[in-house]
């Protein structure tokens, strides 16, 4: 059975440890529109914000091919290659509405995915999309 959440207070049980295969990012634009990914389980899944809300869902197959169709002429950014996430323990997935903005989170092994809303004031803004590296992968980062 495929689950899904639409709310703006909402933890993802569903995806905590396991593994990103694949994580991508569609951008119009210059704007990112949703996220796509594949876990080492076999499981896909999309996540996004719209009107104060955000959205994650789990993908089928069929759904899978459909958001990439779907976003076919956005600019895909690969975020597991950009940020050496592929492999990365995902430890929690929330939504939360803080300080009047909604915001996605995406709490990994290696740092923090943030999609928040641009002007939170505004029900069709604009998203923005933020990656934190955890204190030591900055460490890492410095030493290399």
């Amino acid at each position: 059975m495929l689950w899904g959440y639409q709310d703006d207070q909402f933890v993802v049980h569903e995806v905590a440890n396991k593994f990103i295969e694949s994580l991508f990012l569609f951008v119009d634009d210059g704007v990112p529109q949703t996220f796509l990914a594949t876990l080492t389980d076999g499981t896909a899944c999309h996540f996004y914000l719209s009107a104060f809300l955000g959205f994650w869902s789990e993908l089928d197959e069929q759904g899978y091919h459909s958001v990439r169709e779907l976003y076919a002429d956005c600019l895909a950014v690969d975020f597991a290659l950009q940020y050496s996430l592929q492999g990365c323990k995902i430890e929690k997935a929330f939504c939360q509405r803080i300080a009047g903005k909604t915001q996605l989170k995406l709490v990994l092994q290696r740092g923090t995915i943030s999609m928040f809303e641009a002007d939170p004031s505004d029900p069709h803004s604009d998203s923005k999309v933020t990656f934190f590296a955890t204190e030591q992968e900055n460490q890492g980062l410095q030493n290399d």
